[in-house]
């Protein structure tokens, strides 16, 4: 869900067993459905112009979350904090990812709000990376609402980011 044209593929989907659920709302439903995506492409464009300049920045990222939306936006995952999902880094593995982020030039570590902190802020302060806490769902804080806030609050994070260190 992290690439928003999925997004698409999901509302309609939705759309679709809601019709077969209710068929008398059906027109609703499928009104609902056309404004979200007309809204969807609209801000998809404005996101992706707000990304171009830093199209193929490099990133790190703690956990395989964001692939999607790193190929979405133009961004490029170098590695993630951790070595295997569900395994937490070790020691050698940090090491092993500080020098190469130095010498790759990673600007951003991408963490979800619920990871733990400790590793990702001492790797950020090893590098001059910054750690950016992302939500990844709707509702993931208060400022994330709908699908459409859920990325404009992460999109301009990024943003805000990358123009302090560029």
């Amino acid at each position: 869900m992290l690439d928003p044209s999925n997004g698409k593929i999901v509302a309609t989907q939705i759309c679709n067993r809601l019709c077969q659920n209710d068929v008398g709302n059906c027109t609703y439903y499928k009104d609902n459905l056309n404004d979200f995506v007309i809204r969807l492409d609209q801000k998809i464009s404005a996101w992706q112009k707000s990304l171009e300049p830093f199209r193929g920045t490099k990133i790190v990222t703690y956990h395989k979350t964001f692939p999607y939306f790193a190929k979405r936006f133009n961004l490029n995952v170098v590695e993630t904090l951790e070595p295997k999902p569900g395994i937490p880094p070790s020691p050698t593995h940090i090491n092993n990812i500080i020098p190469m982020m130095k010498k790759e030039g990673v600007k951003l570590i991408l963490i979800e709000q619920f990871r733990e902190r400790k590793i990702p802020e001492f790797v950020a302060a090893q590098t001059g990376a910054k750690v950016i806490i992302l939500p990844i769902m709707v509702g993931g804080l208060k400022e994330t609402d709908d699908y459409l806030t859920l990325f404009d609050y992460n999109i301009n994070l990024i943003v805000s980011a990358l123009k302090i260190k560029s």
